[in-house]
């Protein structure tokens, strides 16, 4: 694999009138004319401020020099740069059949490579110089719904944008994240090729509209499938909740009945999904998350038992008042009459809190709160969405309503 390293750039991103580098991470050249791979995280501070910050590369000889941003894809984390004088040798990447198959024909085969196989990741970790790690292709991650490799091995930041080769030296995916402890993440390389083949250049005006559209266009995709599949509802104590309503979904509960001496019963459940989109340091979007609570008071009266209850909503992302609006809310409520075993009659106070993203037209995020109880009881339904189409929130709020029983 040493044969390799000089192939593997540095790639920075400059802030111009600092004159030094902002962030780092790595890159390879692919073909012929130059282009050359990385992460869309390692150059979004350029994507985010391209008039004050430019895209540079250091290669093994000590050469740095200006590249040429073309496309990116915020799905997948992916972006193609150009080489202004690029390398006689590039990298192969692996003959994939399946750059446009359907997520469970990638998870059964990537490009012939079987669990266990080795993959060398290859990246320059903290600025320290090229290093490789060694690790298992271990198939991909079940609960994701964008395909992604794992990878037995700890990719170190700078790894990020990296290349991941198979034992011949053909590219099998891109290093971009670390859950730690040997455990971290490869995009395949069917979403590096289909970027590569869309053969664009953006201009930095049109940097804005393309986020929201690839943003759009993903969670039409994702909310078209899971609002067209079933959703079980499972027993949750008295009351109602949902349960893993899709693969890329994973729930956790707590109970805290086993305790002596309670003042309070409680139960809690809360499903969260396996994928986040990047858009900058400290925002990212695509959460979907939902959650159940119920409270019974066993020694409280009712005033102090009611005085005990937080319910909150929680977003999944961060940014400031330039990324994204002040929350705007409004309460209501449904008058539930049922007969359906484990769904109670009675009125359904709700709260619903929506926030537009303030440069990516036609993006929100979506929090419900829906709350039901006695004097001794209470039941709250909550989700958060980020970054969706409104006509896709009120599509998930029908359904999860609906879902619960509260029509």
């Amino acid at each position: 694999m040493a044969d390799y390293y000089d192939l593997i750039y540095q790639i920075r991103v400059v802030a111009r009138n600092a004159g030094s580098k902002s962030s780092i991470g790595s890159g390879f050249q692919v073909s012929e004319d130059g282009l050359i791979i990385t992460n869309y995280h390692v150059v979004s501070m350029a994507v985010d401020s391209p008039t004050t910050h430019s895209i540079e590369y250091l290669d093994q000889a000590g050469k740095s020099g200006e590249l040429q941003l073309l496309d990116f894809d915020v799905v997948n984390d992916l972006a193609v740069l150009r080489h202004p004088a690029p390398s006689a040798r590039h990298f192969q990447i692996v003959n994939s059949e399946h750059a446009s198959a359907a997520r469970d024909e990638i998870a059964r085969k990537i490009s012939g490579v079987e669990k266990g196989e080795m993959i060398y990741a290859l990246g320059n970790p903290h600025d320290l110089g090229i290093t490789l790690k060694l690790g298992a292709f271990n198939g991909v991650v079940e609960h994701s719904y964008n395909p992604q490799i794992l990878f037995s091995g700890s990719l170190n930041p700078g790894m990020s944008g990296g290349p991941g080769l198979l034992a011949n030296g053909s590219v099998i995916g891109v290093n971009v994240a670390t859950a730690g402890s040997d455990l971290s993440f490869l995009v395949p390389a069917s979403a590096m090729l289909a970027l590569i083949d869309a053969g664009r250049t953006l201009v930095p005006d049109d940097y804005p509209s393309e986020i929201a559209n690839q943003v759009v266009d993903w969670q039409q995709r994702r909310f078209d499938d899971l609002l067209a599949r079933e959703w079980t509802r499972v027993a949750f104590g008295d009351w109602p909740a949902l349960d893993e309503i899709r693969f890329d979904m994973q729930c956790w509960g707590s109970s805290n009945e086993d305790e002596d001496d309670l003042s309070v019963v409680s139960l809690s459940k809360g499903c969260d999904s396996g994928n986040r989109l990047y858009l900058g340091d400290g925002f990212n979007t695509g959460h979907i998350h939902y959650s159940f609570s119920q409270r019974r008071s066993e020694k409280l009266s009712s005033l102090r038992f009611h005085s005990t209850t937080n319910n909150s909503m929680y977003p999944d992302n961060s940014g400031d008042d330039t990324k994204l609006t002040a929350f705007d809310c409004e309460s209501g409520f449904v008058d539930v009459k049922s007969s359906e075993e484990g769904v109670k009659s009675g009125s359904v106070t709700t709260a619903l809190c929506v926030r537009s993203y303030v440069e990516l037209p036609n993006l929100f995020d979506v929090l419900l709160l829906a709350t039901q109880g006695t004097d001794t009881e209470s039941y709250t339904a909550h989700f958060a969405l980020a970054g969706v189409p409104k006509d896709l929130a009120d599509k998930f709020t029908r359904k999860f309503f609906a879902s619960l029983g509260w029509q």
